[in-house]
């Protein structure tokens, strides 16, 4: 896409025509450059006399992915320990959806299909292919092109050049960048990790850079820094839209003490500071191949609802900051999370081959009064659903693709469907790999499969592409550990009906071959923060 600030707004009869054309694949873009001008003259916008777009009284948007957050683990969303104390007390700024779930059930193709607008099966990103090809216009290029300025600062490197997942975005900034590197460790020296028994980072010296390399992803005070620093030296003249991916929440979790003795018994405490989950031990957990006990249980899940304790804090603290700049009240804050996270339930860790809701239940809420009037709504949402919803509040709603998936949270209720749908498109291979050091026997076959979770009415249905499937009942079993399917085989086949309509509703995209990012190894930075999240391995 070519930028083209202060552009004149083309004929309508013009662009109109080119949309009802098609998007094809090579044309995709000038499809969108010629016609979002048109829409940006709505109410989120205004006309000159001389035919101009003005874009400076368009609201900002700010997009907050708390990477791995499951909604039910969030005091704002009930539960009993007080992870969210800050966003408790800020509960009558956001519009709380309370019934959401993820599109996919890792981060690239979850926030791919928040870019785009597409399920998985549509845009092709995946365990098989960890790309998202350029025929896919993602929303931040779209509005790049209708004059915002737009930033993103990702603690994941998914979310990075190296995987084409920073579509639009004109700065891409991540902690392992040397210009952060140092701030990032001396941000952990103040937390006291590398003196801290309970931590990770115990014993480690915070001069053996490539010793703290691996855990340069939980660092929201600096994605802090990074982005007010961006804001004071951004064009203002234009409106911004920017992206900060929190990283604290996903393994492995390195919360301070303040937070930990927030959330956590002192015995689960006590047993935290001599456990440790080593990578191998959590690969072998979720393969049914070695035992944790309960209190090493009890130190995971305490170590995550610190790390959300910790999550709140940071960002009680750049709202703050927002609210000093006077930049809080037009911004449309998203707050989300792109997938949840297994804690031991159905013998599971991390957030892999599965399409439960711990993985798929997320929270959202939307902080912006004028289009989103604060409370609790209880309207069944999918994240596919932002892509729409963003275009429509930057005023360029035309520009949204006629194939879209996703539905405008603001578009009326009548025109959503009655079910909603996550993917777990292909497993990753690493643990596969990784276990066979150790378990020269361990058979990968059962995990080696798709995975797609239809919900409709009270059930969820979870289908496997190699079997077997899964039928629950939502509000009796909300643990699902009551597999209905031999009881309820008409509901299971009437689901399956509908899961194979919605599969056949659209083209399923095969990647190319030659457009695999195999032929651009990652960086080195890149290929380090991939294997200490558990994605990669030599």
């Amino acid at each position: 896409m070519t930028k083209r600030a202060n552009s004149l707004v083309p004929a309508p009869s013009t662009s109109r025509s080119l949309l009802r054309a098609g998007r094809s694949r090579m044309g995709a873009r000038s499809v969108f450059a010629l016609s979002l001008f048109v829409s940006a003259c709505g109410s989120n916008g205004e006309e000159a006399a001389s035919g101009t777009v003005r874009t400076n009284r368009r609201p900002n948007i700010l997009l907050i992915q708390w990477d791995t957050v499951r909604a039910d683990r969030m005091a704002c969303y009930g539960y009993t320990k007080p992870t969210t104390p800050h966003l408790d007390a800020m509960a009558g700024e956001f519009r709380l959806y309370e019934d959401v779930i993820t599109p996919g059930t890792w981060t690239l193709p979850a926030t791919a299909s928040i870019f785009t607008g597409y399920y998985p099966s549509k845009h092709g990103a995946s365990g098989y292919h960890t790309w998202l090809d350029d025929e896919f216009v993602a929303f931040p290029e779209i509005l790049k092109e209708a004059g915002y300025a737009t930033y993103i600062f990702s603690a994941n490197a998914f979310l990075s050049k190296d995987h084409n997942m920073v579509p639009g975005f004109e700065l891409a900034e991540h902690p392992w960048d040397e210009k952060w590197t140092l701030k990032v460790v001396e941000l952990y020296r103040r937390m006291g990790l590398f003196d801290d028994p309970g931590s990770a980072l115990a014993g480690v010296s915070p001069k053996q850079i490539n010793e703290v390399r691996p855990y340069m992803y939980a660092c929201g005070p600096v994605a802090n820094e990074a982005f007010l620093g961006w804001l004071r030296q951004r064009d203002t003249s234009k409106p911004f839209c920017a992206m900060l991916c929190y990283m604290e929440a996903h393994l492995p979790r390195i919360p301070p003490r303040d937070m930990r003795e927030r959330v956590m018994t002192p015995e689960a405490q006590a047993h935290g500071d001599i456990f440790r989950l080593a990578p191998a031990t959590m690969v072998a957990y979720q393969f049914g191949l070695e035992e944790l006990n309960e209190a090493d249980l009890a130190v995971i899940s305490g170590h995550y609802d610190a790390t959300i304790a910790q999550l709140d804090r940071v960002t009680h603290e750049l709202f703050e900051s927002l609210r000093a700049m006077e930049l809080l009240d037009n911004t449309v804050v998203v707050l989300y999370s792109d997938h949840g996270e297994n804690l031991g339930e159905h013998h599971l860790l991390d957030h892999q081959y599965t399409v439960y809701r711990t993985v798929t239940d997320v929270p959202l809420m939307i902080r912006y009064p004028a289009l989103f009037p604060p409370g609790r709504d209880s309207t069944p949402v999918n994240l596919i659903d932002l892509y729409p919803t963003l275009l429509e509040v930057a005023g360029v709603k035309a520009a949204t693709p006629a194939d879209v998936q996703g539905h405008s949270l603001l578009g009326p209720q009548a025109d959503r469907p009655d079910y909603r749908v996550s993917e777990y498109p292909w497993p990753l291979l690493a643990n596969m790999l990784a276990i066979k050091v150790n378990f020269r026997h361990f058979d990968q076959t059962p995990w080696m499969r798709r995975l797609r979770m239809l919900e409709q009415g009270d059930y969820r249905y979870m289908w496997a592409s190699a079997g077997p499937h899964e039928l629950y009942h939502r509000r009796n079993d909300p643990a699902e550990e009551h597999n209905l399917i031999g009881e309820k085989p008409e509901v299971a086949q009437r689901m399956q009906a509908t899961l194979d309509t919605w599969a056949q509703s659209f083209k399923h995209y095969k990647p190319r071959s030659d457009a695999k990012p195999g032929a651009t190894p990652l960086s080195p930075e890149v290929r380090e923060a991939l294997k200490a999240l558990g994605y990669a391995e030599d």
